[in-house]
């Protein structure tokens, strides 16, 4: 089980609703936070190649970035992942947009 150390925060739209995840955190024994802060230690991500606020503020902290399966696995008493899936020094690549101009 997790402990009131542990801090989740999540960003984007996950495959569960985020109040049933927050709801998982809680029985499992951690703390939930809205918006990434110094107590966050896990940010879930249902995006990895999210570029939202919350996941460059959680980058830029260190904080562990995870995803919804991992935490899911947390939650249920297994292993934390033995890998981050984003290291904290190494950027994402945004996609290009392409324009497209119709005549």
């Amino acid at each position: 089980m997790l402990d009131k150390n542990t801090v989740f925060c999540f960003t984007g739209k996950c495959i569960w609703p985020r109040n049933v995840m927050e709801d998982m955190a809680i029985k499992a024994g951690a703390s939930v936070t809205k918006s990434v802060t110094s107590r966050t230690t896990i940010l879930v991500l249902a995006d990895i190649h999210s570029q939202s606020s919350k996941t460059q503020k959680a980058r830029m902290d260190g904080v562990e970035l995870i995803t919804p399966q991992d935490f899911n696995i947390m939650c249920m008493g297994g292993p934390k992942p033995t890998q981050k899936i984003i290291k904290k020094d190494k950027p994402i690549d945004k996609p290009k947009r392409r324009r497209i101009i119709l005549d």
